[in-house]
């Protein structure tokens, strides 16, 4: 375990950053800069970062310009410092970095909100931006304009700063053109969880934090305590609220997919991907998910649960549901109520499985090929990154400590277990290839209807067969070039 988290809740809170999901597994601790060699890394194998000079002709510092969505760029730079320890975390980092390498590191914010803007801008580009970030839904590393990033000698995907489950699926033929690390911080917000009631797990005499240790926490469990806090459910009796047992959305339904097991795409000893989607397991993990989201218990909503006219979660804190599956950082909004609620990874499919979580999204990092200093845009990535972790430079003052300490264990949960929780949840992220490319391929989509429209899989699967092939095939084309 990390040595960084005894700073963070004095070994209450483990937010552990290894494990088979989430980050490249690092042997053991990280070595802080100085420590370790300076020329390409320490003992552990993680790099270190050296200082250089990319200021101008005069000695001037020069500008480097990322390229931001809208709303998404808070943890990659602010303006000014802040009182607000996020971001003071951000604009400490990026002073740090503007020392160690002679640079001003500023944000242009996009013009559109649209793949079609952001390729057309890499289109036309003539290397006025070093980093671009943009929504991975997107698809603007398919345009062809983008570097692949296994290419660069100043990145190292074995660095304990980058999330090894989503780069290893977006790695296709040997070729990576996005990655994600610690300096999106969005990886870390959009974690899906489960909130539950604990004043009514009380009265059940449900302990489940013990059941997540001893990994009997399944996606049954949930149900039978979905049954036994459901009440009032046809709305009879006017005296009293209607209690409903579970609370799923859009965004947080396949979510549980994947924490039970479900894998639609494998990358084959070629490092191309395969799909895997019509297996035995995937369809029985699929019938008892969709058992969960049409039992009378449960209510689901087919608007993600940010949108205004989703009432999970007034619902959940009004404290008339047992359990609330959504994205992390929606826990923000329970704070300042009398409800009494703790976290708890997705269920698992059967007991003793390996926990799996993923999120629901994210802006990762590209580097365009139009840049016209690539070495400095690849240091400076991994810079951001790298300082954003708090073993390596930064300690308390790195922006993953700071969302941790503040956000998520000051706004959102307090209690060691809670910790606990959060410590497998993060350190379990797995995203499926088949989730990140769902604009081409719709294979994510098809599970989702599955699910949501109490269909066969392998029925819808079948529907697709021929357009999949085809769109799969076109996207390892990209990759093959």
């Amino acid at each position: 375990m990390k040595k960084w988290l005894s700073l963070l809740l004095a070994a209450v809170l483990l937010l552990g950053l290894a494990g088979c999901g989430g980050k490249k597994n690092p042997s053991s601790e990280t070595t802080p800069a100085g420590d370790g060699d300076q020329n390409g890394g320490n003992e552990n194998g993680n790099s270190a970062l050296q200082a250089e000079d990319f200021g101008d002709e005069n000695g001037a510092p020069r500008d480097f310009t990322i390229l931001a969505r809208n709303g998404r760029y808070s943890y990659l730079y602010v303006e000014k410092d802040s009182s607000d320890r996020v971001e003071h975390a951000v604009y400490t980092r990026n002073e740090k970095i503007n020392e160690m390498f002679n640079i001003e590191i500023k944000v242009a914010p996009a013009g559109e909100d649209a793949s079609s803007w952001w390729i057309s801008q890499l289109t036309t580009s003539s290397g006025e931006y070093d980093l671009i970030v943009p929504d991975y839904w997107w698809r603007v590393e398919q345009s062809g304009y983008v570097q692949n990033i296994m290419e660069l000698d100043e990145i190292n995907l074995g660095d304990p700063w980058w999330y090894q489950g989503w780069n290893d699926n977006a790695t296709v033929n040997g070729k990576l053109y996005n990655i994600v690390g610690d300096a999106a911080l969005e990886a870390l917000e959009n974690l899906e969880a489960v909130f539950f009631n604990t004043s009514m797990a009380a009265n059940l005499g449900a302990d489940f934090y013990s059941m997540v240790d001893e990994k009997t926490w399944t996606l049954d469990t949930m149900l039978e305590y979905s049954k036994l806090a459901a009440s009032n459910l046809d709305g009879s009796n006017p005296s009293s609220p209607v209690v409903y047992g579970a609370l799923y959305d859009r965004h947080s339904m396949p979510a549980q997919l994947h924490a039970m097991g479900v894998k639609m795409i494998e990358m084959n000893d070629a490092g191309l991907p395969e799909v895997i989607a019509n297996t035995q397991l995937n369809t029985d993990i699929t019938d008892v998910l969709t058992d969960l989201i049409h039992d009378e218990t449960v209510r689901y909503d087919d608007n993600t649960a940010r949108a205004a006219n989703n009432q999970n979660p007034t619902i959940f804190r009004s404290g008339n549901a047992m359990f609330f599956s959504s994205a992390l950082y929606l826990g923000k909004n329970l704070k300042g109520t009398d409800l009494s609620y703790g976290i708890l990874p997705q269920p698992l499919y059967a007991e003793g499985d390996d926990y799996i979580s993923t999120m629901y999204g994210v802006s990762f990092f590209c580097i365009p090929t139009s840049v016209k200093d690539l070495h400095c845009s690849a240091v400076i990535l991994n810079a951001m990154n790298c300082l954003s972790n708090p073993d390596y430079d930064m300690g308390t003052d790195a922006l993953t400590y700071q969302y941790f300490d503040t956000v998520v264990m000051g706004q959102i949960a307090k209690a060691p277990d809670d910790a606990r929780m959060l410590e497998i949840i993060r350190d379990s992220i797995y995203v499926d290839f088949a989730f990140m490319y769902d604009s081409s391929l719709s294979l994510y989509t098809q599970f989702f209807n599955a699910v949501k429209n109490d269909a066969s899989v392998s029925t819808l699967l079948g529907s697709i067969e021929t357009s999949l092939s085809e769109s799969l095939t076109k996207l390892i084309e990209v990759y093959q070039k």
